[in-house]
């Protein structure tokens, strides 16, 4: 591939990660923090269930907490590299972390 082909390729691969994977993985972790929320949070402090739009809000105030030292770390990876990894962390991850919390329900209930 020529050099200009992989600068278009990078541009649009951005583009791509700002307008599908980010919100994307912002709604899914807001997603899973509701699911989780009613499993541990709500039986135990007798707290309301939270709304995805609330779990979303309140999972963006984390992410703020959150180190980014890695992010500029990402230099060498190939472009592929970082879509895996991009994907890794906006799904795979939570979904992970949720299937987690279901096994750890099954031992409460």
């Amino acid at each position: 591939m020529k050099k200009d082909d992989m600068t278009v390729l990078g541009c649009l691969g951005l583009i791509a990660l700002f307008v599908i994977v980010i919100p994307a993985s912002i709604i899914m972790n807001g997603w899973v923090l509701s699911i989780m929320w009613k499993w541990f949070v709500v039986p135990f402090f007798h707290l309301p269930e939270l709304t995805i739009a609330y779990a979303v809000g309140i999972s963006m105030v984390i992410s703020l907490f959150k180190d980014k030292s890695s992010v500029n770390q990402n230099n060498e990876k190939s472009l592929s590299e970082k879509f895996i990894s991009a994907f890794t962390y906006a799904f795979i991850l939570p979904l992970l972390s949720l299937g987690f919390g279901w096994i750890v329900l099954q031992f409460i209930h």
